[in-house]
């Protein structure tokens, strides 16, 4: 079962065993009972791993997702740095659609929550990938500013419809993981990384970027 659903190109996520942290990567080869992928990285800091470290790979398929153990083996560079992981004994098939995660830019415009009587004051930044639980945000932060994990925002982006149509997404979002990212755009300003899980959106609405994300995922299967 594993080679045949395991595919060269295959995007997938890769954690440490008890890690919530996903880094995302893509198969470059399989041989020898030897998975080959490119170096792993969460908002571009590589997964840092020893060999015989455990690790779990899970990977969407069309209307299923699916998930595995492997054990890291090690490095080799051939031109670029893979990661040779173990080929699994068992792929499991979960069903779970809201956990579906893809790799995007997606624009997206964020605001504090005001208080009563005061306007929302949204600021862009982007969605470096999209699930029907959450997203990955990248927000440019002002030198004496610092979001942290359970603060809550409101976020507003737009998604395309079945039928090509803009449909816009407004809802609040809880931070759920602070990423570091050590990267100035200029003096003076920063970029954080944060983990965000949408709260409160409709069923309608999630069903949409559910919908979006599939459409997604069949053209880059193709």
């Amino acid at each position: 079962m594993g080679e045949s659903i395991l595919k060269i190109n295959t995007r997938i996520e890769i954690a440490k065993v008890g890690s919530l942290e996903y880094y995302t990567s893509s198969i470059q080869d399989i041989k020898d009972d030897v998975l080959y992928i490119g170096m792993p990285t969460l908002c571009s800091d590589p997964l840092v791993l020893t060999p015989g470290q455990k690790v779990t790979v899970r990977f969407p398929g069309i209307s299923e997702r699916y998930q595995f153990s492997s054990t890291f083996l090690s490095f080799v560079k051939d031109p670029i740095v893979l990661y040779r992981l173990t080929m699994p004994n068992e792929i499991k098939r979960i069903q779970q659609r809201n956990y579906f995660r893809v790799d995007t830019l997606l624009e997206v415009f964020v605001s504090e929550i005001p208080e009563i009587g005061e306007e929302e004051n949204y600021i862009k930044a982007n969605a470096l990938d999209i699930s029907g639980g959450g997203m990955k945000l990248l927000i440019k932060l002002l030198p004496d500013q610092t979001y942290h994990v359970g603060k809550e925002l409101l976020v507003k982006f737009n998604i395309t419809a079945n039928n090509d149509e803009l449909v816009e997404i407004k809802t609040r979002v809880r931070i759920v993981r602070e990423d570091q990212l050590a990267t100035q755009t200029r003096p003076g300003q920063r970029l954080g990384c944060y983990g965000v899980s949408f709260v409160g959106l409709s069923e309608k609405f999630r069903e949409k970027i559910i919908s979006f994300i599939f459409r997604i995922m069949a053209v880059r299967n193709k």
